[in-house]
């Protein structure tokens, strides 16, 4: 979305405005809304425009377009969409169409839209093709005191392809946030955060908390805001390149509203992609950022991996770790050959523990077909999550 834009609904005081003095040239006077009575019936009257209609403004406040998304069923809507006629022919068209766009697909729960565009309008379907529709053939409808011929098109609100971010590198910064849990700033974890950033030192990053990082648990528990704060800060920040979240836990969704109704936030990360990595209830974030075309990672987190109590990192996690520097084009996720055992001395969980100091783990030798008779190499897509959200009601909302 156009980072100065913002998406309302519409006010009566333009609806009026667009109905009466929006006057285009030429042959474009088709889209004049007195040019169609029932159009401009709909248009002026609340009742009947209902919260179908949409308003973009710019940063003075100025109506620059609208757009309209009428339900065809529960994948799919229809667009319509109208720029200022001032502003038409100087090559906004293409960032107009894609604002309307994402906003659909952030804040429905379309998989397709629809439009109609006359055929005389070689302009604009040139545009929706750029931005990618595709044409499902031409209808004559009786519109504007005539028959006239339309061409339907379609595309999809969120194609397969993600952007991914740049693999880290030696000297990049990167952000750990609190977005779940705030257990990272009590005192008992201060162990953990000496280990945590030791390590990353060592891997080449400069570590950065985040203002409310290091809050605490009350605190983070009252303020998700704070926790979306956070986030939003190490997006707009160019010199992060990374995100690593500090564990789990189970209210992530509550950031949801505070990041996904914030533009400038959701243009950052569509704009300038970072490495995220965390997992267990950070499945919210992986969701959100997915729905925002960008690829993120199901993977290690600060005190869970970075500070592993041991006197180093598990061999599957720090092979997992590297794979965030050197980006493979193709990636082997094998089974690990060992699987671990609790603690039996000096470990720290967020419902407390020992003393923290030196702490290994019984390993034990692994087969996964012992648990999974059968198994056979697959190769393909890879999204990682926590099941229990695929039917989450928070989240599905």
């Amino acid at each position: 979305m156009h980072k100065e834009w913002t998406i309302s609904q519409i006010t009566q005081k333009t609806a009026q405005m667009i109905a009466d003095e929006w006057h285009y040239p030429g042959q474009y006077a088709f889209y004049d809304m007195t040019a169609d009575p029932e159009d401009y019936a709909e248009l002026v009257s609340p009742e009947k425009r209902g919260d179908l209609y949409w308003q973009v403004t710019d940063t003075d406040g100025a109506v620059i377009g609208f757009f309209v998304v009428e339900r065809v069923n529960a994948t799919t809507c229809e667009i319509g969409l109208g720029l200022r006629p001032d502003l038409t022919g100087h090559g906004l068209g293409q960032a107009f169409g894609t604002c309307v766009l994402d906003f659909v697909g952030q804040h429905f729960a379309y998989r397709q839209v629809n439009l109609a565009v006359a055929v005389f309008n070689k302009r604009a379907i040139r545009l929706y093709h750029r931005l990618g529709f595709h044409e499902d053939g031409t209808y004559m409808q009786a519109t504007n005191g005539g028959h006239y011929e339309f061409i339907k098109m379609h595309r999809e609100l969120h194609p397969e392809h993600l952007s991914k971010p740049e693999p880290l590198q030696h000297g990049d910064h990167v952000a750990l946030v609190s977005l779940s849990s705030g257990i990272l700033g009590e005192q008992a974890a201060k162990h953990q955060r000496t280990l945590a950033e030791k390590r990353l030192h060592a891997a080449g990053l400069v570590p950065e908390y985040m203002p409310h990082a290091r809050r605490g648990l009350d605190y983070l528990a009252t303020h998700p805001e704070a926790r979306a704060e956070d986030l939003k800060l190490a997006f707009w920040n160019a010199q992060i390149k990374g995100i690593f979240c500090a564990i789990g836990g189970d209210d992530t969704y509550r950031l949801l509203p505070y990041l996904m109704t914030d533009h400038s936030f959701v243009c950052a990360v569509q704009d300038t992609p970072k490495i995220f990595s965390g997992f267990s209830d950070i499945t919210i974030n992986h969701l959100m950022f997915y729905r925002l075309g960008m690829q993120s990672f199901y993977g290690p987190n600060i005190l869970n991996d970075w500070a592993e109590l041991d006197k180093q990192l598990l061999p599957y996690t720090a092979e997992t770790l590297n794979h965030y520097f050197t980006n493979p084009a193709r990636t082997v996720i094998p089974s690990s050959p060992v699987w671990y055992e609790e603690r039996k001395k000096g470990f720290f969980c967020a419902r407390g523990g020992h003393a923290p100091g030196e702490s290994s783990r019984d390993s034990r030798l692994r087969s996964a077909a012992r648990y999974w008779p059968g198994l056979r190499p697959a190769a393909g897509r890879l999204f990682g999550q926590l099941v229990r959200y695929t039917d989450d009601e928070p989240v599905s909302r």
